[in-house]
């Protein structure tokens, strides 16, 4: 299971909020699609569930391990 609770991001400290607030929940064998424009932020959320960003604020969780204590 992949959990997203309240995530914040932004690239640069002062720059504008890559994602603000995103929560989200995807079970086993779920699946699921993200659409939207160019700069929306699909990259950047795929990045936290697989650890390669973690947020400023929130948490992500992979089968109930945070990707921060990870």
């Amino acid at each position: 299971m992949l959990f997203l609770n309240d995530v914040y991001y932004r690239y640069e400290p002062e720059g504008i909020e890559a994602l603000c607030g995103v929560s989200l929940e995807i079970n086993d064998a779920e699946h699921i699609a993200l659409i939207g424009p160019n700069g929306c932020g699909k990259t950047t959320l795929i990045r936290h569930l697989n650890a390669l960003l973690l947020p400023e604020k929130g948490s992500v969780a992979v089968n109930g391990l945070d990707t921060k204590v990870t």
